[in-house]
């Protein structure tokens, strides 16, 4: 909300209304020539991509709550709780086609079933007030900075809370690259923490649950929001952990996901460029204490530093490290992919942290893994995974070439496929050149399963995003994989949609691996509008949709995590 001054001079108020005549006349020329909006002077360009209007981003302070949404089709009855999605919503880099997709401002999106009848469907959002989000605010506001749809910069009467809480922190979004340039501490390299230690990062990528707190992630930062307000209410989150622990898990970045054991024990690591080792971490189910690993796993040898990892997997006894070839960059069109070192495999006792075993394969590129489990009938470890034979995809997402160089963006998606991969227990160290491909298919991206009963099992479905054609300018449609038949059994597509990953609801108390739903939010760029689409998990045909009104539109984003109200965990 703006605070409006009323005058009642009434000399003031003449030349006010002159004034704002002039303005006014001056807008209608303006709308005339621009098409009313920038969406649609961006959408007259001859070379834009038609995915475009997904990365254009809102106003800094957008927040729509929208109750008793209109439902197309029919919700399960037993979905009774909330998707949240995370989404980048604004890019604050000049000039705004210089951003990466990665970069944007984290957004939190939620819609909500069940919890409240006479409110029916639920759509809100809010940005994550991160010390990261404040400090683009002010930059935006001082730099007379409006770079997307209809960002106007800040009210002035809003910049006073805001620059309590900022300090003089400076503004960097490469918070999980290795940095350069404008950083708050140089006599710490890498750290973007104030020296009251306070700084909270941009938060963009995942959506995780920590003994009931909500939490917007990427990499080494978690920001905890109110899950039916979307409020930030701690930035950023703070682990409790003993003095042992806080000096071992100090560094400065982490892969963007990590994992929930089906005990509600979650697993992760964090890369240590002082020490060149990866460092595990738990958390305990019902509780905020992070406890570093007594061991800690050695990097690749060739390359003599930590790696770049989006992820990693997880099985009953085992946390399993993908290590690509590719280092870090300050950018990601500087990230460097090895093509002549091999990928190593570590494979990391979960309970001390400690490399019980490694193995190689043929360079590769990943980042996303599906499932992994171990298998006593072949005695290996299976880790399924979506591989790309290079990172081309990393440079491909600069929103200067999703909006205007969709063959570079179609072929760096294109290039991906599912493969499965057989570590075996038995023959420690030894090499296993390439993967096996399942279900052949164009731009496999995002993909999911029924993560709650299945993770660290044996399982059958996957899903996912992907491509109707090889140069399709986005992810265009999702599938439904079953590996054991090595086949796509289930497809859904529509013209001039991009839906974004498929979450699967699972229906409460059944062991049927597929008995549920699949939530999508979807972005229809024909209508400049965005629903959620529901999906039957079996069928892979439409049960439902939800439109979110007013045109508005819902940005292309990474990950979301539906949690049913009952469920302590997911």
């Amino acid at each position: 909300p703006v605070r409006t001054h009323i005058t009642t001079n009434p000399i003031r108020l003449y030349i006010m209304m002159e004034r704002h005549m002039c303005l006014w006349a001056y807008f209608v020329l303006l709308c005339a020539v621009s098409c009313l909006s920038p969406v649609a002077r961006a959408q007259s360009h001859p070379h834009l991509s038609p995915a475009s209007i997904g990365f254009l981003g809102l106003p800094w302070e957008d927040h729509q709550v929208y109750e008793n949404l209109r439902v197309e089709g029919s919700i399960p009855t037993w979905l009774n709780g909330s998707i949240y999605r995370n989404t980048p919503a604004r890019y604050p880099e000049q000039p705004f086609n210089s951003s990466h997709w990665f970069m944007g401002l984290a957004m939190v999106h939620a819609f909500h079933f069940g919890s409240t009848p006479e409110h029916g469907v639920v759509y809100t959002n809010q940005f994550v007030k991160s010390d990261v989000y404040k400090a683009a605010y002010l930059d935006a506001w001082e730099g007379g900075s409006s770079n997307t749809r209809e960002g106007a910069p800040p009210h002035p009467s809003a910049v006073d809370e805001f620059q309590r809480g900022v300090g003089e922190t400076v503004y960097t979004p490469l918070q999980h690259m290795k940095p350069s340039g404008r950083i708050p501490r140089s006599s710490e390299a890498g750290s973007f923490v104030q020296d009251d230690g306070s700084f909270s990062g941009n938060s963009q990528v995942t959506i995780r649950r920590i003994n009931g707190s909500f939490l917007s992630n990427t990499g080494v930062w978690s920001n905890a929001f109110d899950p039916s307000s979307l409020d930030t209410i701690e930035a950023p989150f703070q682990y409790h952990q003993d003095a042992r622990s806080a000096a071992a898990l100090d560094p400065w970045s982490a892969p963007e996901h990590a994992h929930t054991d089906l005990d509600g024990t979650v697993y992760h690591y964090v890369y240590n460029f002082d020490k060149l080792v990866y460092q595990m971490y738990t958390v305990p189910p019902y509780s905020r204490q992070r406890i570093a690993a007594e061991h800690v796993i050695p990097v690749n040898p060739a390359i003599r530093m930590p790696l770049y990892q989006h992820s990693f997997a997880l099985t009953e006894n085992y946390l399993v490290i993908s290590e690509t070839p590719c280092t870090f960059g300050n950018g990601w069109n500087e990230f460097r992919f090895f093509s002549s070192v091999d990928v190593v495999w570590h494979v990391v006792d979960k309970r001390t942290g400690a490399q019980v075993m490694n193995f190689t394969s043929d360079p590769f590129f990943m980042m996303h893994h599906v499932n992994a489990y171990e298998s006593t009938a072949s005695n290996s470890i299976v880790v399924d995974l979506v591989t790309y034979p290079d990172v081309e995809l990393l440079s491909a997402l600069y929103l200067d070439s999703i909006l205007f160089n969709q063959t570079k963006v179609a072929s760096a998606i294109a290039s991906a496929r599912l493969q499965r991969f057989m570590l075996p227990l038995d023959k420690p160290g030894s090499h296993i050149p390439s993967g096996t491909t399942i279900a052949s298919f164009t731009g496999l991206e995002f993909p999911t399963i029924n993560y709650a009963a299945y993770n660290t099992q044996p399982y059958n479905f996957v899903y996912a995003a992907g491509m109707t054609t090889p140069d399709a300018p986005m992810w265009n449609k999702l599938v439904k994989i079953d590996i054991s038949a090595n086949d796509v059994v289930g497809e859904w597509t529509e013209p001039h949609c991009y839906p974004g990953e498929p979450v699967f609801a699972g229906k409460p108390g059944s062991d049927v691996e597929d008995d549920g739903v699949l939530l999508a939010v979807v972005l229809n760029s024909f209508t400049q509008s965005s629903f959620l689409l529901v999906l039957d998990a079996a069928t892979f045909t439409e049960r439902a949709r939800v439109p979110v009104p007013h045109n508005h539109i819902i940005p292309l984003g990474f990950h979301g995590r539906y949690y049913d109200n009952a469920t302590p965990w997911s």
